[in-house]
């Protein structure tokens, strides 16, 4: 790390000293987890919207089908009742928070997350094929468990194997 000494521009005026170079001990945060960080909030503020409009407005939640299939998404499930909903848009949130400073923690809890929700899925997948059924009703809940498992598929790689990454969280 190298300061620049400022130099006068006319008297009584001064410019403010300039950092050239990387700041020691400072790692820059890979744009895939910002990517994903940013994708965390975005479903945490998701999922805490929906508690409040299941509040004061429940009916509308079923007369928009795209804000059901984001639910879905957020949510990892149809389920959008009782307490489990603001405790699932809390805890994203803090994911969310912890991949935003490279926290060892929310990685961990990610790549977890991640293949749980990946082996729950396969599971169902496998398990529809073998019966001949489908535990998705309709198209729409079919286009968007496949985009869900894609994310997370996504998500997964990039918390795992891109260039970078692992050695982002290295520090924490």
């Amino acid at each position: 790390m190298r300061i620049e000494a400022s130099r006068q521009r006319s008297p009584g005026q001064r410019q403010a000293p300039t950092v050239v170079g990387p700041i020691a001990g400072r790692v820059e945060r890979p744009t895939p987890i910002t990517m994903i960080a940013l994708f965390q909030f975005g479903k945490a503020w998701l999922l805490l919207l929906m508690v409040v409009v299941q509040q004061y407005a429940p009916e509308a939640l079923h007369r928009v089908p795209t804000l059901t299939a984001l639910i879905y998404i957020a949510a990892h499930g149809r389920n959008t009742q009782g307490l489990l909903l603001p405790i699932i848009g809390i805890y994203v949130a803090i994911v969310g928070c912890g991949l935003w400073y490279l926290k060892q923690w929310a990685r961990r809890n990610l790549i977890a997350s991640s293949v749980v929700a990946l082996g729950i899925w396969g599971w169902r997948f496998f398990r529809d094929w073998s019966d001949g059924t489908t535990t998705l009703r309709t198209p729409l809940e079919e286009q968007t468990v496949y985009l869900l498992v894609f994310l997370d598929l996504v998500v997964l790689l990039y918390l795992v194997a891109y260039d970078g990454v692992p050695q982002a969280f290295a520090r924490d």
